[in-house]
């Protein structure tokens, strides 16, 4: 077996700026990892220590006499007591340098505990007064050396009920409510946006977020989705009844003696010009038009027709009606019959 055997003067101006930590069970994984030399014939903790300062080390320990190991963490480490720690340092015998499996560490306090460079991901870093480091880190990172991301979605970035969605990129995505929108949902998306009032309705957006719909005439709704009777209105005037079409217009019938689309013209009476002949009374009607009461034995639209006598069949007892000139009538009476309607019996040559 060859050993590596490595003499040094004690030139590297012995550190005093160590403290003792402590005796601990060493093995193959070793408590400290990184290993000086095989073999130190001046070692001691200064010389050891030196040699670990020298690689910007936290921790420094001696073994076996002549061992020198150094590392920033300790490593699976047991403590034991002093005791176990025995062996005489090969360079100064007043010192003890670890024992069999046994390793003496120090902290090599020395070294400020930023000049490793322990914070990740742009972290800035504080040495502390207790020789140890604390890390600043940037937005989005966490942990003792900024090694851990913060899920974008922590900081509840998303506003107004919007749901948060982390990215692989670190980032985040929100799933904005209906409404808003923005990298946050932070915005308002007018409600008028979308056009909701229909039929030519113009859209109002409210203080409240929501919209106000001013409707055309003839419709109604909040959107104005809604064709409104026309006859609600009340179109028809001075006593006409309102009737709707089924193109979404009105009708109106107005009463006698009015005229027009909403009955708002009085009509001129067609009875003015006196229809009526032979004494026939005259009435205006609903259509404008006028209708003739007839007297007696006078027919027609103005009582122009006169009604022929025997037409109501005045002759009783078989007797035949002639109508007269004047307007009359006059019966021919079957035998034994007399009078002016046949209706007297002839008592001639009754014995």
């Amino acid at each position: 077996m060859f050993f590596h055997i490595l003499i040094l003067a004690p030139l590297l101006s012995s550190v005093s700026a160590t403290s003792y930590i402590g005796c601990y069970q060493d093995n193959w994984d070793r408590v400290l990892s990184f290993k000086k030399p095989d073999q130190i014939l001046t070692n001691s903790p200064d010389v050891c220590a030196n040699l670990c300062r020298a690689s910007n080390y936290k921790y420094s320990g001696v073994e076996y006499t002549i061992q020198c190991f150094c590392g920033d963490s300790l490593n699976n480490a047991v403590k034991k007591p002093d005791s176990y720690c025995n062996h005489p340092c090969s360079g100064d015998k007043s010192k003890m340098c670890g024992g069999w499996w046994t390793i003496s560490v120090y902290k090599n306090q020395g070294i400020p505990a930023c000049e490793s460079k322990p914070c990740q991901n742009g972290g800035t870093c504080d040495d502390t007064q207790a020789g140890g480091y604390q890390c600043n880190c940037q937005v989005g990172w966490r942990g003792l050396q900024c090694e851990t991301r913060i899920p974008a979605c922590e900081s509840k970035p998303c506003q107004n009920g919007g749901t948060c969605v982390d990215t692989q990129a670190g980032g985040y995505q929100c799933n904005c409510q209906v409404g808003w929108r923005g990298l946050q949902c932070s915005t308002r998306i007018p409600a008028c946006e979308s056009k909701p009032c229909q039929n030519g309705g113009t859209c109002d957006d409210t203080q409240a977020g929501g919209y106000q719909c001013n409707c055309q005439v003839g419709w109604r709704g909040l959107q104005c989705e809604t064709r409104m009777p026309a006859c609600d209105s009340k179109p028809c005037q001075n006593g006409g009844t309102c009737v709707d079409t089924q193109a979404g217009g009105y009708k109106c019938n107005c009463q006698v003696g009015w005229q027009g689309l909403q009955c708002s013209k009085r009509r001129i009476s067609a009875c003015k010009s006196k229809p009526c002949r032979n004494g026939g009374t005259c009435v205006d009607t609903k259509s404008g038009g006028f209708k003739c009461n007839c007297k007696v034995g006078w027919r027609g639209a103005k009582c122009a027709k006169r009604i022929p006598a025997c037409e109501v069949k005045p002759c009783q007892h078989g007797g035949t009606c002639v109508d007269t000139q004047a307007g009359g009538f006059q019966c021919n009476c079957q035998v034994g019959w007399r009078g002016a309607q046949c209706s007297t019996r002839d008592e001639i040559g009754k014995i």
